[in-house]
């Protein structure tokens, strides 16, 4: 996933944590962007469109700017 940072825009963040909220509708996860040094949340869910074999994860991205200094 790209970075939200816009001032960086790296292409590669990485997951540190993943979890599943209550419902179990949603995924919660904590990147980091190596490149700018942030971290931020990922927030997953999931789409159902007809059957339940096309399932489709859509992203709603949250910039936590939280400085890993």
């Amino acid at each position: 996933m790209k970075c939200l940072n816009p001032h960086c825009d790296y292409a590669k963040t990485r997951v540190i944590n993943s979890r599943k909220t209550e419902e179990g509708k949603k995924i919660l996860r904590r990147r980091h962007c190596p490149k700018c040094n942030k971290r931020y949340t990922s927030i997953e869910l999931l789409a159902y469109f007809g059957y339940p074999n096309a399932k489709k994860r859509a992203a709603l991205n949250v910039l936590l700017a939280t400085n890993t200094h």
